[in-house]
């Protein structure tokens, strides 16, 4: 370095490569010139501006500013503390130069384009004269930036991997001024802050710097077709550079498994689903249960029947496999049943004072809600599967577990809490039992435990044989203490007697006495005696109120209507057997007041009218020795039949019985018939006896009784009897029974001899007592026939052989009897005769 002195007396410095200290002796003249310069100077120069550091982008163009005021002294821009020269135009820098202008003093250096060896330290200087120092501003450090090349991932754009492994990106951008900054982003865009290493390295310009990240982690199946960013930037770009890598992963199946449904019901079917994800795709299933391999079942689902509580909790795995591992799934089924004792509770005994745990284990699933009762007091002991009690006397006694699991019933049982000692017993002395049923003997026994005592049944000093199948033993534990009951099946005399209850357990034994008697069973036969009298009598009253209700119906319709029955003939032809001159007939007219003809149907049940029905054979009756009489049926409408060859069993009276319906002897069959056959001729003498002791008493009898009445050739007439030639009689009109006749019917006691019989029997009017006169009888000795001739004017007066109907009920009969039709009313006036 040396210092070249113009002609005006200013310094210049250039490098020179002559060593500095030959400019001594000038340095140290030129100072006591400026000191004595500065001495002899006007106003200081100052700087009004100054360059500051400044950044700018390779290529780019920068102004360092330099204003100096009261300038004096030459200026000049150094680099580097290098002189650029003191000329507006710098010739030997051809991309520097000085703007503004002398006036203002501004020399800012204007530095267009900008290039790496503009990054130095800048300075405005200038000199001193005649004393005026000179002034140098401070040094501005101008700091070039130079963009980074893009960024560049060297594992290329796809990387292929498998789960598990380890994986590194690397991302390289150069010629960065500073060095490239590089970060890494994930699929999502959020940035990665963890596995990665940075470095930079300057190149050969010794201005810019290489930049180098790696990005390093364990690949994944979530890694699968992420794509990873790489990014760089630095001062000079507006930017960042980006560059991305996507990451192929190959990963064995992630499995999942699904139920159909949260739980299941016993005797449900379970369905189970498996499901799994990889990458390749191609997957293989097997199913295990508990370990053990499902043959045959390759598929997505598990169906398992009918599961049952012994399938609770039984582990269910899915196994996937493809070409790049396997995968297992493990799941459990859950069984919903409701709950059990998995140990009956046992009781517990102790001394006053000491404590003691009720255990109740419940199996249920889900788990169950337990209860404890304290049976003594009925109220809530505590929760849980264990209680614990202190033990008194006002604590022993029966509690009671109930185990409650919604959806399902509960379930409880009892555990008892004693004190030590013997056990007691107690029971009603006298029990009782009936014959042939099954008989109870009970006894309560209270024990320290209820479930370590011994029961044992003796009857008559002998232990009574459990095994003999009438014997039987139940035992029901209340908050009394332990019933025991002896049951003894379809008892024998031999059974009621005394029975001994003997107990015993660890502590002692204790027996009791028990006497069983037999029950009497009179006062209930009597009761049902007396239910069934009352159920009768019941019947019968109703029976009477409906009968008596009909009859009085009737007797109103027939005072409306005025009988209402069709006119109709009835002759009745008597004829005596020994003799067929004298002959009688006996007319009914009925007159017919509402209608003008009956009925076909009327007709064929009364008998009455001509027609197919009347030319029908007469059918035959038959013989019933129990009630010693005829039935007849339905179509039968002669005279009655002789009984024993006698017909006069009333002295020659004509009498009309009580008839009922008795339809249902019409069933009688065959065999019975002929059994009543066979006793007919054994009672033929004693019916006959029967008859002569009737006519005994009708001759003995002067004349009919008072409400009779008496026949006679002319005229029949009430009160009294009238003759008619030699063969006078006496005649019953219908409704009435004699005393002799009074005699057969002792079913009927309430129709007393020569009383009128109730309104409406066999349909007759009452008026017809009253009306029964001026009507002809030949006299005649001789018996009725048995045929009933029937002319009805409402056919024009067609005489047939056909009967009337005659009412069933077998009752003797002679020759004095005669039948009316069912249905018809004999009217005032109807009766006629003639000869």
């Amino acid at each position: 370095m040396y210092i070249t002195c113009n002609r005006r007396g200013r310094m210049d410095w250039h490098v020179v490569g002559r060593t500095w200290l030959s400019c001594v002796p000038f340095f140290l003249l030129a100072l006591a010139f400026l000191s004595t310069d500065a001495a002899e100077s006007g106003p200081k120069q100052r700087f009004a501006n100054q360059p500051s550091p400044q950044t700018a982008v390779i290529g780019s163009t920068v102004v360092l500013p330099c204003r100096i005021i009261n300038k004096v002294g030459q200026l000049q821009w150094t680099r580097d503390d290098f002189g650029l020269g003191n000329e507006r135009e710098l010739y030997a820098f051809k991309r520097y130069s000085m703007i503004g202008s002398d006036e203002e003093g501004d020399y800012s250096l204007r530095i267009s384009p900008v290039t790496l060896e503009d990054d130095s330290y800048f300075q405005c200087q200038v000199t001193g004269w005649r004393g005026i120092p000179g002034v140098r501003s401070q040094t501005a450090k101008l700091t070039v930036y130079v963009p980074p090349e893009p960024p560049e991932i060297t594992q290329g754009p796809v990387v292929t991997t498998t789960a598990g492994a380890g994986v590194q990106l690397t991302c390289i951008s150069k010629g960065g001024k500073p060095a490239a900054e590089i970060q890494w982003l994930d699929g999502p865009g959020r940035e990665v802050t963890e596995g990665i290493e940075y470095s930079t390295e300057l190149m050969a310009d010794e201005h810019r710097r290489n930049a180098k990240s790696t990005l390093s982690f364990l690949a994944s199946r979530e890694h699968h077709n992420t794509v990873f960013t790489c990014t760089a930037s630095n001062p000079a770009l507006h930017q960042p550079f980006r560059t991305q890598v996507r990451l192929e992963v190959s990963y064995p199946p992630e499995v999942t498994i699904t139920h159909d449904q949260d739980g299941y019901m016993e005797g449900q079917t379970a369905t189970l689903t498996c499901s799994a994800s990889a990458n390749p795709s191609v997957m293989t299933y097997r199913w295990y249960r508990n370990g053990q391999l499902v043959e045959g079942n390759n598929s997505t689902q598990l169906v398992v029947t009918k599961v049952t509580r012994d399938s609770n909790l039984e582990d269910i795995t899915c196994e996937v496999s493809n070409e790049v591992g396997t995968s297992r799934k493990i799941t459990r089924l859950s069984i919903h049943y409701g709950p059990s004792f998995r140990v009956p509770p046992s009781d517990q005994y102790a001394e006053v004072g000491e404590n003691v745990t009720l255990s109740c284990q419940v199996d249920s699933m889900p788990d169950p809600t337990i209860v404890w009762i304290n049976q003594q007091t009925q109220t809530v002991a505590g929760t849980g599967s264990e209680l614990r009690v202190s033990v008194s006397r006002a604590s022993v006694g029966v509690y009671q577990c109930i185990a409650k699991v919604e959806g399902f019933p509960e379930i409880s049982d009892t555990v008892g809490v004693f004190l030590k000692g013997p056990p007691q017993v107690r029971s009603e002395r006298i029990q009782w039992g009936k014959m042939g049923e099954t008989v109870l003997v009970e006894c309560l026994i209270t024990s320290a435990s209820t479930r370590s005592v011994t029961v044992t049944w003796t009857h008559n000093g002998q232990e009574v044989d459990l095994e003999e199948g009438r014997f039987e033993v139940t035992e029901d534990v209340t908050a009394q203490g332990l019933r025991h009951t002896l049951m003894v099946h379809k008892a024998q005399a031999k059974d009621f007697g005394p029975y001994n209850c003997s107990v015993q357990n660890a502590y002692g034994s204790d027996v009791f006495e028990i006497i069983l008697n037999k029950k009497k069973t009179l006062p209930l036969l009597f009761i049902f005696c007396g239910v069934t009298g009352g159920i009768v009598f019941l019947l019968v009253a109703a029976v009477v109120v409906i009968m008596c209700a009909k009859r009085s119906a009737a007797k109103q319709k027939d005072a409306k209507t005025g009988g209402g029955l069709p006119e109709k003939t009835v002759a009745l032809q008597m004829t005596d057997q020994n003799s067929t001159a004298n002959e009688s007939d006996l007319k009914v007219e009925l007159d017919q007041r509402t209608g003008s003809s009956m009925s076909n149907k009327d007709a064929d049940l009364d008998g009455w009218g001509g027609g197919e029905k009347e030319s029908e054979q007469p059918a035959t009756p038959t013989y019933l020795t129990s009630t010693n009489s005829y039935l007849y049926p339905e179509t039968f409408t002669g005279i009655p039949l002789k009984i024993n060859g006698h017909l006069n069993s009333n002295g020659g009276g004509l009498s009309y019985g009580n008839y009922a319906d008795h339809s249902t002897v019409a069933a009688t069959t065959q065999q019975q018939n002929q059994q009543q056959q066979q006793q007919q001729q054994q009672q033929q003498q004693q019916q006959q006896q029967q008859q002569q002791q009737q006519q005994q008493q009708q001759q003995k009898q002067p004349s009919s009784p008072s409400s009779g009445y008496l026949l006679s050739g002319n005229n029949i007439a009430p009160g009294g009897g009238v003759g008619v030639g030699a063969g006078s009689f006496t005649h019953t009109p219908p409704g009435l029974v004699t005393t002799s006749q009074h005699s057969l019917y002792p079913g009927y006691s309430e129709y007393d001899a020569g009383r009128d019989a109730p309104d409406g029997v066999h349909g007759f009017s009452p008026g017809y007592n009253n009306g029964f006169t001026n009507h002809s009888f030949k006299a005649s000795s001789g018996t009725l026939p048995l045929s009933l001739h029937v002319n009805s004017r409402g056919n024009g007066g067609v005489t047939a052989n056909t009967t009337a109907t005659i009412p069933r009920l077998g009752i003797p009969v002679d020759h004095s009897q005669y039948i009316v039709p069912p249905r018809t009313q004999v009217l005032q006036g109807a009766l006629a005769t003639h000869v």
